[in-house]
């Protein structure tokens, strides 16, 4: 007695090129036996490989699926400089977040003499009433 070869929706889909609702449409109308194991619907893979042969698509035996176009040079330039812009990207935010993590600078020190900043600045408007004063009286 030969134990039959059970697939799940997903690879069945994957074997025929459909999507796995297809595969479920397929199941509803007949066309594939089915039977569950706890939530999954498990599909025949005799029944998988008979419609593979009915819409005339290639299983692969073993290895990854066939590839059935490279991308446009187009794209994958695009995509390429996407991936690097989103690399440069990620290094500022890196920058950022470790300036933003790194411990304040120290204050400036204080002036050693607040209060001569205050008499170099009364004195020089002194010094300009001053000579306000000497020029009005020199023009009258």
């Amino acid at each position: 007695m030969s134990e039959e070869t059970w697939l799940t929706t997903a690879q069945a889909a994957q074997a025929l090129n459909l999507s796995q609702r297809q595969v479920t449409r397929y199941c509803e109308a007949g066309r594939l036996r089915t039977r569950k194991a706890g939530r999954r619907i498990l599909v025949s893979a005799a029944d998988v490989a008979a419609l593979a042969d009915e819409l005339a698509v290639d299983i692969p035996r073993g290895g990854p699926p066939a590839r059935r176009s490279e991308l446009p040079v187009e794209v994958v330039r695009y995509l390429q400089d996407q991936t690097a812009a989103q690399r440069d990207a990620l290094d500022r935010l890196q920058r950022i977040e470790e300036r933003l993590s790194a411990p304040p600078p120290p204050p400036p020190p204080p002036e050693p003499f607040p209060w001569l900043r205050i008499a170099l600045v009364a004195t020089a408007a002194a010094a300009l009433v001053a000579i306000v004063v000497i020029l009005a009286a020199t023009l009258l």
